[in-house]
């Protein structure tokens, strides 16, 4: 069952793109990490550190370009589904099959697109749109409320906090002007807290465990205080923050985590540096790091802090490199070799899943659909993947936007016709007035028509004015004077609701050869090939030379220019050719209802002729009478589209066109 999503169908498809996309693209950049740091190695923390912050942010940029870039695939129309040159990149290979084909045989032949296994898993995937949408919201929300519980957690800690011992105030003190702080760092001791924590983006402060205070020996709780110092001078708490959230959004990609825990490795290194510097002595501050493995003390840190801990591999990758022992390089070819691997598997992922374009499949022009085919039904291996593809009763396609052409009728009605100012008002108009200050009892507030003589009837109350050829600011002014003996200060506003002037325009209007529809007295507007939007603006565009901003309504009274064929050929009454117009729904059935079914024919054979665009050929879809009346076979009733010729006769599609 899809999930429904408060989204629309263009956002679920634009973020489900963005997801797949990020899979091969977070997948590259981590094997592009990795063969940068093998093959040049990076020798500081610091510049680490900048590496791993550029890959965390890039990682976190590439769904967001992937929006703004990714472009939803229009959908579909029946001509696109059913024949290759619709798409353009495959035009030069469709056209070359289908010249090789009309010059081996004159028989009916098809280029259809062959699903390969490439296509199914794209199609697979977009139908798993939706879903894939829901489990990332879903799982995105889970990770928001970590994050929040976490948020609760420090706020819940620092609620607990003391002051420090006056000897453990004074290494602050030392250790803040060693790190060059402007401001003195608030230090505070806590109980319940397993080890030294930095918090705080507004307002940072380290917590020390109040046992440590106590415990620890005066090198050890000076190494720690150091460390959580060089965390607030470095904003660490900050960019963790961003870490956070950008493993909340990303949490489905491994590569995420796993430059988030590089990420704060370096930063870890980072900090040892700069505190060793601020203690001066890298030996003791090795000793404290030893001491705080040997002691066992937790790794675990709130999510919304920076502390000193770490597994205990992690610690000794720390103490080496606080004393400058350099681990063992890898091979020489290591770094080629996952240039190689990665660029291959990248590859293959984007190939696999979205740049491998569909297979073409030539139907061979030899007697496609005989008496053994159309007796099998739509079951048959040879009509399965016919069927597969082309829209039927159940699965009928939307036809793209519908052009006009001769000899189709449009339905045109001008709602709004007004000329252009100045105009002069002339009797049977009619004026909207509406004057500010009258008595609520009698208001002007309506529309009135301008009668025989020339005025408008304001009441009983306020009598008759004169108003006939004045322009509407003149009408406005004549009626405000008018007023000044009966109403204190009106305020008038006058505007021309309906004028009898201008020639309105509605009804049915014929398309001519040419192309053009006759508008009367305001000239011909060519409408041929367009759209009806197109056609609305082109007709607003002509009349506006005439009226004041008009408003125009277009829609397709009769559809007279995109149509089907259906033949008729009988033995004994002799051939019947029936034009019928093109709606957007019909099938195969619908046809026959049209002409009252089918004549008295020995053996009902019927296919549909339909053209492939670009090419001499055309496709051949058999209909299996007994299967799509009798047998209820709906794969069968086709929909058929403008251009189609469908045949019912007594003899094969082959004999037919002998």
């Amino acid at each position: 069952m899809t999930p429904h999503l408060p989204l629309s169908e263009s956002a679920v498809q634009m973020l489900a793109e963005a997801m797949l996309h990020f899979l091969w693209q977070g997948t590259a950049l981590w094997l592009a990490a990795v063969c940068v740091v093998h093959v040049w190695p990076i020798r500081t923390s610091q510049a680490r550190y900048a590496f791993y912050c550029g890959l965390l942010m890039l990682l976190a940029a590439a769904p967001l370009v992937t929006l703004l870039a990714v472009s939803v695939e229009p959908v579909a129309t029946g001509a696109a589904l059913l024949v290759a040159p619709n798409r353009a990149g495959n035009d030069a290979v469709i056209e070359a099959a289908a010249d090789a084909a009309a010059q081996s045989s004159d028989r009916p032949s098809a280029i259809l697109l062959a699903d390969s296994p490439f296509d199914m898993v794209k199609s697979w995937l977009r139908q798993q749109r939706p879903l894939i949408v829901y489990f990332w919201l879903a799982g995105a929300a889970l990770m928001a409320a970590r994050l929040i519980l976490g948020g609760i957690g420090v706020w819940t800690i620092v609620r607990r906090r003391q002051p420090i011992p006056p000897e453990t105030s004074q290494i602050v003190d030392r250790l803040a002007r060693q790190l060059a702080f402007r401001v003195r760092p608030a230090v505070h001791a806590v109980e319940r807290i397993s080890q030294a924590i930095a918090v705080g983006i507004l307002k940072p402060m380290v917590l020390l465990p109040a046992a440590w205070i106590c415990e620890l020996p005066s090198d050890v709780l000076e190494a720690v205080i150091a460390h959580e110092l060089a965390h607030l001078r470095r904003w660490d708490v900050a960019i963790n923050f961003i870490q956070r959230v950008v493993e909340a959004v990303l949490f489905f990609h491994p590569v995420v985590w796993w430059c988030s825990r590089r990420l704060r490795i370096e930063r870890e290194m980072c900090c040892d540096e700069l505190a060793q510097a601020a203690i001066g002595d890298r030996v003791v501050y090795a000793k404290a790091l030893a001491y705080l493995a040997h002691q066992q003390c937790s790794s675990f840190e709130p999510l919304l802090a920076a502390g000193i801990g770490g597994g205990k591999m992690v610690l000794l990758k720390r103490i080496r490199n606080i004393l400058g022992v350099v681990s063992g390089r890898h091979g020489r070819f290591y770094g080629p070799s996952c240039t190689l691997v990665g660029a291959v598997v990248a590859s293959l992922v984007w190939v696999a899943i979205f740049g491998v374009p569909s297979r073409l499949r030539h139907v061979p022009p030899a007697e496609p659909f005989d008496e053994v085919t159309l007796n099998q039904g739509p079951a048959s291996s040879s009509a399965a993947p016919l069927g597969r593809n082309v829209p039927s009763e159940k699965a009928k396609a939307t036809l793209p936007n519908y052009t006009i052409e001769p000899p189709d009728i449009l339905l045109i009605d001008v709602l709004k016709v007004v000329p252009k100012p100045p105009y002069r008002i002339e009797p049977a108009d009619v004026l909207s007035i509406e004057v500010e200050g009258t008595s609520d009892f009698a208001p002007i507030r309506d529309r009135f028509i301008v009668d025989a003589g020339g005025q408008v009837d304001l009441g009983a109350r306020y009598h008759k004015v004169h108003v006939a050829g004045l322009t509407i600011d003149e009408a406005a002014e004549a009626i405000r004077k008018f007023l000044l003996e009966i109403v204190r200060q009106p305020e008038v506003s006058v505007t021309l609701f309906q004028s009898t002037g201008p020639q309105p325009v509605s009804g049915e209007h014929l398309v001519s050869p040419d192309g053009a529809i006759n508008l009367g007295v305001y000239g011909q507007v060519n409408v041929a090939r367009m759209t009806l939007e197109e056609a609305r603006a082109a007709i607003e565009k002509k009349l506006a030379e005439f009226l004041d901003n008009p408003r125009v309504a277009v829609t397709v009274f009769a559809y007279n220019s995109k149509v089907y064929y259906l033949i008729i050929e009988s033995l004994a009454s002799g051939d019947h050719v029936v034009r019928l117009p093109i709606t957007g729904s019909e099938t195969v059935l619908d046809a026959l209802a049209y002409v009252n079914g089918l004549t008295r024919l020995s053996s009902k054979k019927i296919w549909i002729a339909r053209p492939v665009t670009g090419t001499n050929g055309d496709t051949i879809l058999p209909v299996n009478w007994i299967e799509i009346t009798k047998g209820a076979a709906t794969g069968m009733n086709y929909q058929v589209f403008p251009g189609d010729r469908i045949f019912v006769t007594e003899r094969s599609p082959s004999q037919a066109k002998r």
